[in-house]
């Protein structure tokens, strides 16, 4: 951490706020108010605008946001606090379309429904978002498991095919394609999984 972004965490925490009011370096709030979700919603649409066209900083954030660096730190402790929480609410959305529906094919057209967010994560981290999705949508990638492997491998395997998902993203994304279950699954016709 800079020593800027250290200044103004340190600053906030300890001249401004009432020590009693902070629970695990969060402000205690039954819910946040109208202010708060405004700017933490302006920071992350910042963040997915900006990272979806290049590196990003704290300060890009906050300049396109309209927000202080002391309003910054007071939601996120980090630049990849602000990145986590672009991935949870890529999840959310996703989860929120899907409902109780789980293929792939659904899968696939959810996140490219979420074209700018998806670049933004794929941007800055990819594997976190393949290990996303398989921990938040497991019965999606169950109906392409080999039933004769062990349950270990059925893991790796159900690994491979949301890496392979997220890889095949990446490249629609980069090759400015709409990604598509068809697509996905012509490409995945020619793979081949070995369990080592």
């Amino acid at each position: 951490m800079c020593d800027i972004s250290r200044f103004y965490r340190d600053f906030f925490y300890n001249k401004c706020i009432d020590k009693s009011l902070l629970i695990d370096n969060n402000l205690f709030m039954a819910e946040k108010d109208r202010r708060f979700r405004k700017s933490e919603t302006s920071m992350l649409t910042a963040y997915v605008l900006l990272r979806a066209k290049g590196p990003v900083t704290v300060s890009d954030v906050v300049r396109k946001a309209d927000v202080s660096k002391a309003t910054f730190y007071l939601h996120y402790p980090s630049l990849r606090e602000l990145a986590d929480a672009a991935l949870d609410s890529l999840i959310s959305n996703v989860a929120t379309i899907l409902g109780n529906e789980a293929s792939v094919e659904l899968l696939i057209n959810a996140l490219s429904g979420e074209s700018r967010l998806l670049k933004a994560i794929l941007a800055e981290n990819a594997s976190s978002l393949a290990d996303a999705l398989l921990h938040a949508f497991p019965l999606v990638f169950d109906p392409l498991l080999d039933k004769a492997l062990t349950s270990a491998d059925q893991r790796r395997q159900a690994r491979c095919l949301a890496y392979s998902l997220v890889g095949y993203l990446q490249a629609s994304i980069s090759a400015r394609q709409k990604p598509s279950y068809e697509a996905w699954a012509r490409m995945m016709s020619g793979a081949r999984f070995e369990v080592i």
